[in-house]
């Protein structure tokens, strides 16, 4: 008999929970100089009285033990006052980023709800084929947008995470994150005010499904990969290793097994040309 392996569960860790910002950094360092201080302070005066004793004084002159404590404590003071000053800004910080990973998950939950909706259109607009007036409702679409004054358009976040060892400046990440969010948004925009029917409808909800699985997957893989982009090859690996098909499929409710498995494959591959060759809508 072959022994089985035990498989593990692995849980993903929370965004941002590797990366420390620099004010953060900051108190850490300040920490260790406070706890250092002590003894430095200790043996500093143990060190006047007696390096500063002469054979005809007992103790040291007492000014020059009151100025080196004086100095001392005063370091000591300072160092508490920046320290108590750090942990406001830095729990500040932390109420930023975590609010902003709350939306960023809220941000998953919405794509995914995006996603079900286009998907129903896309079987509804099948099942009246023959209708060439079919319309879906202006609020179906109205609600495929994001809030805007929601803090993933912020810098804020990105300006705290703006480290130089690897583990921030996260810009750049920031800045494609909002582009394809008001992508997203235009697009809602344009699709509720426009109202298309029949095959061009069809056609419109096709690209939107397409660009929907891509943001959803590059979330995923946002989120698993310290918010770092991928390139084309490395999301490809990562669809093929780490992204949960099963749900994928499942999204395309309605549809038998082998087809829901199938338009599944099929979006993915759209997707993947469409990174390629950045395929466009175009109308006479």
């Amino acid at each position: 008999m072959t022994k089985m392996k035990k498989v593990t569960e692995t849980k993903s860790k929370p965004l941002f929970s590797e990366v420390r910002t620099p004010n953060e950094k900051r108190l850490k360092s300040l920490k260790k100089w406070i706890w250092w201080i002590l003894p430095i302070a200790f043996f500093g005066i143990i060190f006047c009285i007696f390096f500063f004793q002469e054979k005809t004084y007992k103790y040291a002159p007492p000014q020059i033990i009151a100025s080196v404590l004086s100095l001392l404590m005063a370091c000591f003071t300072y160092l508490l006052n920046t320290n108590e000053k750090l942990k406001a800004i830095v729990s500040e910080e932390k109420s930023l980023i975590n609010l902003y990973r709350s939306e960023f998950h809220d941000l998953k939950r919405h794509i995914i709800a995006n996603l079900k909706v286009l998907i129903q259109i896309k079987k509804k607009t099948e099942d009246m084929s023959e209708q060439k007036g079919g319309k879906a409702e202006p609020i179906h679409f109205d609600n495929l947008s994001w809030p805007e004054k929601s803090i993933l358009f912020s810098d804020d976040v990105a300006k705290i995470m703006n480290g130089d060892d690897g583990t921030g400046n996260f810009s750049e990440v920031f800045s494609r994150l909002r582009v394809k969010i008001r992508n997203i948004n235009n697009s809602a925009a344009w699709l509720s005010r426009e109202r298309p029917c029949g095959e061009q409808l069809r056609e419109d909800v096709e690209w939107e499904i397409t660009r929907h699985f891509g943001f959803l997957l590059n979330l995923d893989y946002l989120e698993k990969n310290n918010f770092s982009w991928a390139e084309l090859e490395k999301l490809k690996r990562f669809y093929d290793e780490a992204f949960d098909k099963n749900k994928w499929e499942k999204y395309f409710i309605g549809y038998p097994e082998e087809k829901m498995k199938e338009l599944a494959e099929n979006y993915k591959e759209k997707y993947f040309k469409d990174r390629n060759e950045r395929i466009v809508l175009v109308r006479e």
